[in-house]
């Protein structure tokens, strides 16, 4: 079961990530029981909280060691809002950021939340107006400035934003594809909500010792995705890839924001 796991582990890394995995977290050499669903590993649904984690992981952890050090406060907060950032959207090839971006611009130009969700994503070298370019990078600068700041004061919470954002795209992948009958990422029988369980169990270990966090994490991810589901089934009844990168990356930045308001005390 574990190299099961390990194994649909690293395809689904592979999936959305850029960055190839350490040695001790890839099963390149281990088997998956589970044959590929539509093309995509089985398990890519459940597997994407813990590719939240996992990334969540990395980025606390330098920030962690740079607590250590004297000054260590104001490194960290240094390293995470120069650092993390650009880390991140490059693992993610920068999807996130320019698909919210380029949905806030249609909406702000009258375009419906259909069209906004249904158009194509632009490359990141497209050529932009000037205000998309402003929107890009005031998003961009949001999310330095609460990395930053929670790499001074609660590092743990980038693990639990990063694992609930991914649960909020794993659960609109869980919707069925807009115009079509089946799940945007189809699953094995039986394992339809695992993606909720994993995703509490990743939450529990990265912040076991702040259990209003998990909790509030936890219960603030389940509320976006149903949110943004919602959305999702009014507007385009389904979901695509384009409304997972616009929503995911939405809930990313809020759940960051919800960090810094209970856990930036300086």
């Amino acid at each position: 079961m574990f190299q099961t796991l390990l194994a649909e582990f690293t395809a689904a890394w592979k999936f959305f990530v850029r960055f190839p995995l350490p040695s001790f977290l890839s099963g390149d050499g281990e088997r998956s029981d589970y044959p590929p669903v539509d093309g995509h590993p089985a398990l890519l649904r459940p597997m994407m909280p813990l590719i939240g984690f996992v990334l969540g992981f990395f980025a606390a952890v330098p920030l962690w060691i740079l607590h250590l050090l004297p000054g260590g406060r104001l490194t960290a907060g240094i390293f995470g809002m120069a650092v993390i950032p650009l880390v991140l959207e490059i693992a993610g090839s920068w999807n996130g950021l320019i698909s919210l971006t380029d949905f806030l611009e249609q909406r702000r130009q009258g375009a419906s939340v259909e069209d906004a969700l249904s158009a194509s994503v632009s490359p990141i070298d497209a050529p932009r107006s000037g205000i998309s370019m402003i929107l890009m990078m005031t998003l961009y600068f949001l999310r330095m400035v609460f990395c930053g700041v929670l790499g001074m004061c609660a590092p743990f919470w980038l693990m639990v934003a990063l694992t609930g954002a991914w649960l909020v795209r794993a659960q609109l992948s869980a919707l069925e594809t807009a115009g079509g009958s089946a799940p945007l990422y189809e699953v094995p029988r039986g394992l339809r909500k695992h993606h909720w369980y994993l995703a509490a169990g990743a939450m529990v270990v990265a912040g076991f010792l702040h259990p209003f966090g998990i909790l509030l994490g936890f219960s603030v991810s389940w509320a976006l995705a149903c949110l943004a589901g919602n959305i999702c089934r009014d507007s385009i009844s389904g979901v695509n890839d384009r409304a997972v990168q616009v929503f995911g990356y939405a809930a990313e930045i809020v759940l960051l924001f919800l960090g810094i308001l209970f856990y930036a005390s300086f």
